[in-house]
């Protein structure tokens, strides 16, 4: 009788006798190797469903946090927005699309385009906890400016006058 080489299984010839213990054993050894290998496999399985969990759960939270970021960097939601309006010397109110914090304004100090011209930012500043001498306000999507006259400072509505803007969420 010959052997298998890789787990010694019998292999018999016309002329060898079948004894029941080889028969046996061979059976035997069938079945505890067919138990470990799906032992194995199973392991295997169970290990490959955890990773695969894990790796949807990682997908997950990198949508979700690409999809902060989309909504965070896209245009319509910038923390600021800058603008340009022209003084009326009657009220007038600016819209943003939102409330703002905080609002920096200056006057351009030129008679040709808006965007040339010396800008001086640090005289009109406003933020929410008060008001430039009562001239700015803040509303619930922008800001809104009295009406003032030759002598009120900082102009921040004085007529036929440029300004730019910035406002802060």
């Amino acid at each position: 009788m010959q052997r298998t080489s890789n787990y010694q299984l019998p292999t018999w010839e016309k002329d060898d006798r079948i004894m029941m213990e080889d028969f046996n054993g061979m059976t035997e050894k069938l079945d505890v190797n067919l138990a470990e290998a799906k032992s194995v496999a199973d392991g295997a399985k169970t290990t490959a469903e955890r990773a695969e969990g894990k790796a949807d759960a990682a997908q997950a939270t990198a949508d979700a946090a690409q999809g902060k970021a989309d909504a965070a960097y896209c245009p319509d939601n910038k923390p600021y927005a800058l603008g340009r309006y022209r003084g009326l010397l009657v009220e007038q109110t600016i819209d943003v699309g939102f409330k703002p914090s905080a609002v920096l304004i200056g006057e351009c100090n030129t008679s040709g385009s808006i965007f040339t011209g010396a800008v001086d930012l640090s005289l009109h500043f406003a933020n929410s906890g008060y008001t430039v001498q009562k001239f700015l306000n803040f509303t619930d999507n922008g800001f809104s400016l009295e009406n003032q006259s030759g002598q009120d400072i900082p102009h921040v509505n004085f007529s036929g006058e440029n300004y730019l803007y910035i406002a802060f969420r």
